[in-house]
């Protein structure tokens, strides 16, 4: 650990949301951030499934995604239940936690 002073301080490292590190920034503190690959443990999505995930994670609901992907909303449905299945969750907020989780938001 570095001085226990006002100059300097060290911490380890920590996920900390984007807005969080700019009022970080803004304050003085060094702030770096990683680029992350996508983890391994993270589901392989067909494209039709990754396009209503990015829908998803927009905030988007089943009715607007099906418009969206010009497809009928009893489809978009069963891609919601898809991606819950595949990130092994219940709910359409938690696939949305598991994308970020797993590192989805970055593109390679």
């Amino acid at each position: 650990m570095a001085k226990q002073n006002n100059i300097t301080r060290a911490y380890n490292a920590v996920l900390v949301p984007l807005n969080q590190l700019q009022k970080m920034a803004n304050q003085g503190f060094c702030v770096s951030l990683i680029k992350q690959g996508i983890s391994s443990d993270a589901p392989h999505l067909t494209k039709r499934e990754h396009e209503c995930l990015q829908y998803l994670v927009e905030g988007m609901n089943a009715q607007t995604i099906s418009s969206e992907m010009n497809i009928s909303e009893t489809r978009s449905w069963e891609l919601l239940r898809v991606l819950r299945v595949k990130f092994g969750v219940t709910t359409d907020h938690h696939v949305v936690a598991k994308y970020y989780q797993f590192g989805m938001d970055y593109q390679n």
